[in-house]
């Protein structure tokens, strides 16, 4: 027959509405299931732990009710990234790394050395997953771009090979942030001539039916908006029809051989 360990036969009879069974265990946060308030059960184990009593970027199990985000602080998901065990990682919002102001949207959501990943649970803040000097991105034909001080690897491309296009699929060759790396990233529903300046406002179309479009501006700066233009090489003014002209969006983006990228100019 099962029987109550002293403590709780201990309690005096006065205080009798103060004695919880917990006492009955050596360590409150090894209490079987079903847990009390402020505990969430380990489900593999059949035992408690507390609510958010791991720590940001510290382990956490994902065999409870809510997949291990109730382990996590307030503002945070359990989540298993790039390689890496469930972990408690920062809510972000993803940005569009084909911007100019990329790196700053990522520093005001995640801490130094990490950005922005997309998961399961939305978006969360982690390390990158490579270096860009020298650069060791693991697949062919891809290069390592910084973002917060965090690597992310992209497929690069040439914008100026207007046809046949590069990148296949819904992906455009675009422009990463404020680097001389250009990159397949997503298309978006935008039309020639729309604004793009901001993330929410999504990306531009992968052309405007024959050629391909990026989002830019003329001056190449985060302060001016941005338009969906469609591509061209500013040293030929192939990719324009008149009486369009090609301007320069970014100077010497190929370090190499001096070539810049332009975008036709209504």
């Amino acid at each position: 027959m099962m029987s109550f360990r002293a403590p709780l036969v201990a309690c005096a009879a006065g205080a009798l509405a103060a004695c919880n069974l917990a006492l009955d265990f050596d360590d409150l946060e090894d209490l079987p299931c079903p847990c009390g308030p402020g505990f969430v059960c380990i489900e593999s184990s059949d035992r408690c732990l507390p609510v958010g009593s791991s720590e940001p970027f510290k382990a956490c199990l994902q065999d409870t009710p809510n997949t291990g985000d109730e382990l996590c602080p307030a503002g945070h998901r359990c989540v298993a990234l790039n390689g890496q065990g469930p972990r408690c990682l920062p809510q972000c919002a993803p940005v569009l790394y084909a911007r100019p102001a990329a790196g700053a949207a990522i520093a005001s959501q995640c801490d130094p050395g990490t950005t922005c990943w997309e998961s399961s649970k939305g978006g969360v803040c982690s390390e990158g997953v490579c270096r860009d000097n020298p650069n060791n991105c693991p697949n062919p034909g891809e290069r390592c771009a910084l973002f917060n001080g965090a690597g992310v690897c992209f497929l690069e491309c040439d914008p100026l090979q207007i046809a046949p296009l590069d990148c296949g699929g819904d992906e455009i060759c675009h422009p990463i942030g404020t680097t001389d790396i250009t990159a397949c990233v997503r298309a978006g529903s935008l039309n020639s001539g729309d604004i793009c300046t901001q993330p929410e406002d999504g990306m531009c179309e992968k052309t405007d039916g024959s050629r391909a479009l990026i989002c830019a501006s003329f001056e190449a700066t985060t302060n001016e908006q941005l338009f969906c233009r469609p591509v061209c090489d500013p040293s030929s003014q192939a990719g324009c029809v008149p009486p369009e002209t090609c301007s320069v969006v970014r100077a010497r983006l190929d370090a190499v051989t001096g070539r810049s990228l332009g975008a036709c100019r209504p």
